[in-house]
């Protein structure tokens, strides 16, 4: 067992001043409900817990080979053909969502148009409805001898 440290405790009581020797020690400090050693003991496996999740969280599961910032280096400077190709791949990716992106913004500003415009302006609300509500509907060159009020009918043309 560690020997103890002593300190002089000073306290003032009643206008007078006393002196009290304490042996202190991490055993026999406590911190809540337990002693500064184990408190000191807990921080530092706890602190171990953190900075070994945060290093496998870093390291993500790659190989042994490649788990250090020295390796992926070394790998990189001895496969730099290999860089120079993602680098060239990123550089295409990006020329070509830039053009996607273009080609967005000018339909969003040069507004879109189709050749039966009139036709699909015309459908409203009250007609989809209308059309939702009917209880058949037909699919024929002729009208059904069956069409009832409320049927929707689709003539085919030929």
């Amino acid at each position: 067992m560690a020997t103890a440290k002593q300190a002089i405790l000073k306290i003032k009581v009643n206008d007078v001043l006393q002196e009290i020797l304490l042996a202190i020690n991490a055993d026999n400090i406590k911190v809540g409900d337990v002693t500064l050693t184990q408190k000191l003991a807990s921080i530092l496996t706890d602190t171990d817990t953190k900075i070994s999740a945060a290093i496998d969280a870093l390291i993500g599961g790659a190989p042994e080979t490649y788990d250090t910032l020295k390796e992926i280096s070394d790998y990189i400077s001895t496969h730099a053909d290999a860089a120079e190709a993602i680098s060239a791949m990123a550089t295409a990716n990006k020329t070509a969502l830039d053009a996607l992106r273009t080609k967005v913004e000018t339909l969003e500003t040069s507004g879109h148009t189709h050749a039966n415009k009139t036709v699909l302006d015309d459908i409203t609300e009250e007609k989809i409805q209308a059309w939702d509500s009917k209880s058949r509907v037909y699919v024929s060159a002729t009208e059904p001898a069956d069409l009832k009020n409320g049927d929707l009918w689709f003539q085919v043309i030929e």
